[in-house]
């Protein structure tokens, strides 16, 4: 005898009423995620603004070093004994004098070796070029603690040095200055 084994199949009990899908969800994430790609490219051009600031930064100090260093140079130069004469040659001049009125430092070529004179015993890390200075002997100075009465007036000799940095771009300069008197 066979048997036959009938299977009956009810019908769900909860039925859900088909609907269309109107793609709610689908434009909620397209937004959602627009959102997430400006803010990802908003903290890119943020990190890469601060590195070219902190290059600039390094570039800025690598300079101010050199001209640091060259000042340096031409004060202990201004320390030694005798001193030759100073005729607008290898960095040493006479104040500036004439229709212009403008300081030696400002009218030099500082890329002509010949104005002024390079620091190249030390090498600054990164620095583009030496750096160099000049020496402008200016007007001597009679100082008050002199005797007027012994007709013995003491004076004092002041020099300008001004020296030039490169960072490690040539775009990158410092100038600084000091007086020294002797």
């Amino acid at each position: 005898m066979a048997q036959t084994l009938m299977i009956i199949r009810s019908k769900p009990q909860f039925t859900v009423p088909k609907q269309e899908q109107r793609g709610a969800t689908l434009v909620v994430s397209l937004i959602l995620l627009i959102v997430m790609a400006m803010i990802g490219l908003s903290s890119m051009q943020s990190t890469t603004f601060e590195e070219k600031m902190a290059g600039n930064m390094r570039d800025q100090s690598v300079a101010f070093q050199a001209a640091e260093t060259a000042l340096r140079a031409g004060e202990i130069y201004l320390g030694t004994p005798i001193l030759p004469v100073f005729n607008g040659s290898d960095g040493l001049y006479q104040p500036a004098s004439g229709s212009t009125d403008l300081p030696v430092w400002e009218t030099i070529d500082w890329s002509d070796a010949s104005n002024v004179v390079t620091v190249s015993n030390l090498t600054i890390a990164d620095a583009i070029n030496n750096p160099v200075y000049i020496i402008e002997e200016l007007a001597d100075v009679v100082d008050s603690s002199g005797s007027l009465e012994a007709a013995l007036p003491k004076v004092s000799a002041y020099y300008r040095v001004t020296a030039r940095g490169s960072g490690t771009t040539a775009t990158s300069q410092v100038i600084l200055q000091s007086v020294f008197k002797r």
